[in-house]
């Protein structure tokens, strides 16, 4: 293993804390869509959203189902790359990619659902936020490949 020192790791360690704090968020944003709480949340009451958009329901609860375990991923993924397994890296691309693919997907399945377009400017800002944290940690790992050997 080489030197810490020339490796800088302060975006690894920024990341550890990120990743944390994200996962809760991600898991709670999930719980939120499977009780209709998003819609509260707007001002909205859940019941009558789904009665004007029956299918919205069922895309809703698959959508929280999947962020939550999304959630899961993201922290099984902090654990892998805070103990520098070699496999860690790769995982972290995998987990960004399905966030990405799981917006994308509810935003289509939501958007049939209701006949209101969701790929709008801030929900596709918001992918591509994702894929530019994509992107940076590929590149940020690629140089520090040789740390993660367990």
């Amino acid at each position: 293993m080489s030197e810490p020192e020339q490796f800088p790791m302060k975006w690894h360690k920024f990341q550890m804390v990120i990743m944390i704090i994200g996962s809760v968020i991600t898991m709670i944003g999930g719980i939120t869509y499977i009780t209709g709480y998003a819609y509260t949340q707007q001002g909205f009451m859940a019941a009558d959203v789904y009665q004007t958009f029956p299918g919205l329901k069922a895309c809703d609860v698959i959508y929280g189902i999947a962020t939550i375990a999304l959630g899961v991923f993201q922290l099984y993924v902090r654990n892998q790359l805070n103990q520098f397994r070699t496999n860690a890296p790769r995982l972290l691309t995998i987990l960004y990619i399905a966030a990405i693919a799981i917006q994308l997907i509810y935003m289509a399945a939501a958007s049939a659902a209701t006949g209101v377009n969701l790929f709008t400017a801030s929900t596709l800002g918001s992918v591509g936020g994702t894929v530019l944290f994509l992107f940076i940690n590929s590149v940020y790992y690629s140089r520090r490949r040789e740390l993660f050997t367990r």
